[in-house]
């Protein structure tokens, strides 16, 4: 698929009704493995470049909204197994590390990852010093498929199984990536999110509108389109994970 310019910038801010009396923690699972030092982008610069800069352009865009102090972010990185941040921490004390030096480039455990999620959240959800009322969205971006023969089906359950409810959204960003699974353990999008996503041109990137599974890549390559797409995936979910009444 030829080049084409990047999408025009249209990521208005999504506004809320009610006062701040809840808490968000975006718990993001950044593959860490070593096909993510693979140059298939459209500048040649490696995969786990790419997926920082998503990043570090996102968290300026949440962190200039009203709503940044409902957030709370937490880094696992992985590959043999998760590495995850020691606390999850606001969104003006955000960081950013290499997911490859992190977690050591090695094979891909998917399964273990969503399992020590459900850890996080569990931990998140047992804090008293936060609001009562407490969401989870979980974003799990990699490029590769389970190698470590873990159940990731019973994992994805038993994640999105936890009484915060939270939600499970996957991304691809490679030609390697098990589109298929990443598919079935996906989250279901509410009537909010799709309206949402349409507006920021992104259901073209999704191929099941039931599913919050987005493929970021064009034939194998990050592309500048598919870089903004996630970008705007990530931003859309991160501000309409409420449930609707």
């Amino acid at each position: 698929m030829s080049e084409e310019e990047p999408m025009e910038d249209v990521m208005e801010d999504i506004e809320y009704q009610e006062a701040i009396e809840e808490v968000e923690l975006l718990l993001f699972l950044l593959d860490g493995s070593g096909s993510m030092t693979q140059t298939n982008t459209h500048d040649k610069r490696k995969k786990v470049e790419h997926l920082m800069d998503v990043m570090t352009d996102f968290i300026p865009r949440i962190k200039s909204s009203s709503a940044a102090p409902r957030f709370r972010v937490q880094n696992v990185y992985f590959s043999d197994k998760p590495y995850p941040q020691a606390q999850y921490q606001t969104i003006g004390d955000f960081e950013i590390d290499n997911p490859v030096e992190k977690a050591g480039g090695g094979r891909t455990a998917i399964a273990d990852t969503l399992l020590k999620s459900r850890d996080l959240i569990d931990e998140f959800n047992g804090d008293d010093t936060l609001p009562n009322d407490k969401y989870a969205t979980v974003f799990l971006i990699t490029d590769g498929r389970e190698t470590s023969q873990g159940d990731v089906e019973g994992s994805a359950s038993m994640l999105k199984g936890h009484s915060v409810g939270p939600l499970l959204a996957t991304v691809g960003v490679g030609k390697d990536a098990d589109e298929d699974l990443l598919l079935k353990i996906a989250s279901e999008p509410t009537p909010r999110q799709i309206r949402h996503l349409d507006q920021h041109h992104l259901l073209q990137y999704m191929p099941n509108q039931d599913k919050l599974y987005l493929r970021a890549h064009e034939e194998g390559q990050i592309t500048k389109k598919t870089a903004e797409a996630l970008r705007r995936f990530v931003y859309v979910l991160s501000k309409t994970a409420k449930k609707e009444e």
